[in-house]
């Protein structure tokens, strides 16, 4: 009976252990999503265009020059279609 007892404590703290790392992952995330929307700021200066990078890549974002919008893929304009703010 008592090593039934040990095994189930053993299964709780690997389930909870399980479940802590679970909790962490979301919040790793959002951090290295918001410092590589960050750095995208710094980059581009600009909302909109530091977005379209952010979904599309900051390479292809600088290569479409002053007429990015107009090169975007469909994709990313629907990405920043979807953020903006409606009226």
């Amino acid at each position: 009976m008592l090593a039934r007892l040990e095994e189930s404590q053993a299964r709780q703290r690997r389930f909870v252990s399980d479940a802590s790392h679970e909790l962490r992952s979301p919040v790793a995330s959002i951090r290295q999503a918001a410092k590589y929307l960050k750095q995208n700021m710094k980059r581009f200066g600009d909302v909109d265009k530091a977005l379209a990078a952010y979904n599309h890549g900051p390479t292809n974002i600088s290569s479409y020059g002053a007429d990015w919008r107009t090169k975007i893929p469909r994709e990313t304009q629907n990405y920043l279609d979807a953020l903006s703010p409606t009226d």
